[in-house]
This record gives structure tokens, C-alpha cells and sequence, in this order.
């Protein structure tokens, strides 16, 4: 680290007025770390609400970098990290716009980076605003990976009693409020863009653990997640599509060989019942859909496999070592499912 680290707080911008405007008052009062500068950028993906305006009236110190049309959460970030590259940036952290941070979100992930020069990514702690019994509950500590090829929040769902009040190392960084060392981004690329929405953090995660960085989950960092805001209302075959999409493109791009051989049936199993329960709830045509594109794109996910395997510098036991094992997690929901049926 420089003596005079820059980080660059990138927030990608789709018709936020709702929240927006919440988020960067809360970035208006965080503490920064000592010798370094923090600056705010917001990618406005096309945006026909009063997003803008809103910027423009309270926050015209927040630069705003405008797309024609909506190039999703990969796309915008990506215009983001670009410009920290170009602009020089140590550290970029991506923070959801309808994320509320902690006024030491920034420099509890910016110090943690000062454990390793192996570090390529922070999580903070992240907690729903809604809340059960009068506490938060948890959003994400961190992200999970399975032998089943599919990631999840960790955590996801409890309440915040404090069992996840230790720092430690996690498989994946959220996208939602993580931030990222520029310099091992430009070692493995940035987001992949055909991956539009959702799992393009776990890609990028993956990537940087076959670069042999890790990645760390720091719970002093803490931000508050309306939980999809953004895409969230009325768009089931949206995320199921995208969903779909690329826990393909994940598993076929960057599971090792061996790996990828071992947990396939798995994997097959996993998208047999997926297939089942999408059926059944309506969503068969995005769900088929996904499976198309994906083996559309199949030289793409085999062009770019070989490029991420060939530059893997750990073993496939070091990767195995981080992969969830409870076996019930991908079926919990359909499980529960049928246990209501029979009671």
C-alpha cells in the first residue's frame, strides 16, 4: 500500500430515486482512513426516473457517469472499475444503491486489507432493514460456494445475535458493499458482462481464488440492504433466468478439471429438481431459456475456461478445502415444500 491510498466507492444506478438519495447520505457521513482520499462515482444505467436530478440537487460532489441504456449490474460496475483503473485507484468498493453504510463500513474494509498482500477482496457484514424479534437480521457474511455449484449468502435469513462477529476468510465477496484491490482485478479482469445480473460476484470471486488471492469477510463492516430494491419487484423470470444462466456459466468456466468431474452429478441433480420446481411455480420458459443461451455461449464458457485454468496457480484441494458441504442447503426450500404437503 501507498503512503496516500485512493479508493473509489462505485455505485451502479438503475431509476434509484426511491433510495439513492438514502445511500449517499449515508456515504456523506462515513469516517475515511487517515492518508488516503475516498471518492464516489455513480454509473447511471440509463435511468428514466428523477435518479439524476436528485444527484445533481443534493450531491453534486458525486461524479455520475451516464449509459445510454441499462447494461445491468455487470456492465455499470464495470464502466466504474474501469475508471478507478484509469484514474489510478488503489481500492474499489462496489456498493448497491439501495445499501445504506456504517459510518466505518469504508475504513474497517480498507484495513483489513493490511493483513495480506494475498487479499484481494473485503465483505462487510451486511443486515436486512427489516428486522424479527427487535434485531437485524442477516443479509450475507460473506458468501458460501457448494459442491452442488450453486453460492449462497451465508448466513442469510438469522438473526444477527453476533455468531458472525469473527473475521475470517469466506469464499466469495457480495457485490452488494465489498471492496476489491484494484490491482489483482486487473490481474484476472473485471465482472464478465454476459452475466448481466447475480453470480457475476461469485465469478469474480472464483477467479481471484484461482489466482491465488483470498478473500475475507470483515464483520466490523457493516451495511444495511433494502435486499433488491433495484430488481426485485415483479421480475421472478428475470432473476430466474439470469440465475440459471450463469450458476452454468460459474461451474463450467471456473470449477477445476477435477472438480468439475467430481460434483457434476451433483450439479446435473441439482438443475433435474431446479427444472421440476420452476415448472411447477411457472417459470419453465426462463428457466429453459437459461439453458439454451447457456449452450449457446458454450465456445465462449470453453474459450474462457481455458484462459482462467491456465493461469490457476492452486491445486484443486485448495479450492475443494473452501466449498460448502451441507447437502441439504440447495433442497431446503423444496423439502419444506413437501413437508407442509403431508402434515
Amino acid at each position: 500500500m501507498s503512503s496516500t491510498d485512493r479508493i473509489l466507492v462505485i455505485i451502479p444506478n438503475w431509476n434509484g430515486a426511491d433510495w439513492i438519495g438514502d445511500c449517499l447520505r449515508s456515504l456523506s457521513k462515513i469516517n475515511k482512513p487517515e492518508n488516503t482520499i475516498v471518492d464516489t462515482v455513480v454509473v447511471d444505467n440509463g435511468s428514466t426516473d428523477n435518479s439524476l436530478k436528485l444527484i445533481d440537487r443534493y450531491y453534486s460532489e458525486v461524479k455520475v457517469l451516464k449509459l445510454d441504456s441499462n447494461q445491468g449490474f455487470t456492465g455499470g460496475v464495470n464502466v466504474g472499475l474501469n475508471y478507478a483503473i484509469s484514474e489510478s485507484y488503489q481500492f474499489a468498493a462496489v456498493l448497491n444503491n439501495d445499501a445504506i453504510v456504517d459510518t466505518n463500513w469504508i475504513v474497517e474494509l480498507y484495513q483489513t486489507f493490511f493483513d495480506s498482500e494475498d487479499i484481494a477482496a473485503v465483505a462487510p457484514k451486511t443486515l436486512m432493514t427489516r428486522k424479527s424479534s427487535g434485531k437485524y437480521l442477516i443479509d450475507s457474511a460473506g458468501d458460501h460456494y457448494s459442491i452442488w455449484g450453486v453460492a449462497f449468502p451465508r448466513g442469510r435469513g438469522q438473526e444477527d445475535n453476533s455468531q458472525f462477529d469473527q473475521k475470517i476468510e469466506v469464499f466469495a465477496a457480495s457485490g452488494c458493499a465489498s471492496m476489491f484491490r484494484v490491482s489483482a482485478l486487473l490481474e484476472v479482469g473485471l465482472l464478465d458482462q454476459k452475466f448481466f445480473a447475480y453470480y457475476e460476484d461469485v465469478d469474480l470471486s472464483f477467479r481471484l481464488r484461482l489466482a491465488g488471492y483470498k478473500v475475507l469477510y470483515q464483520p466490523k463492516a457493516v451495511v444495511y440492504h433494502y435486499l433488491s430494491k433495484t430488481s426485485g419487484q415483479g421480475m421472478n423470470s428475470f432473476k430466474q433466468y439470469h440465475a440459471i444462466k450463469n450458476m452454468l456459466y460459474v461451474y463450467n468456466k471456473d470449477m477445476p478439471g477435477w472438480l468439475w468431474a467430481k460434483y457434476l452429478p451433483r450439479f446435473g441433480l441439482l438443475n433435474l429438481i431446479w427444472l421440476v420446481g420452476a415448472t411447477r411455480r411457472g417459470l419453465f420458459i426462463p428457466t429453459i431459456r437459461a439453458y439454451l443461451v447457456a449452450s449457446f455461449n458454450l465456445p465462449y464458457i470453453i474459450s474462457k475456461r481455458s484462459i482462467y485454468q491456465s493461469k490457476r496457480i492452486v491445486n484443486s484441494q485448495d479450492i475443494e478445502v473452501l466449498l460448502d458441504r451441507e447437502y441439504y442447503r440447495p433442497f431446503a426450500s423444496i423439502i419444506g415444500k413437501l413437508k407442509g404437503k403431508r402434515s
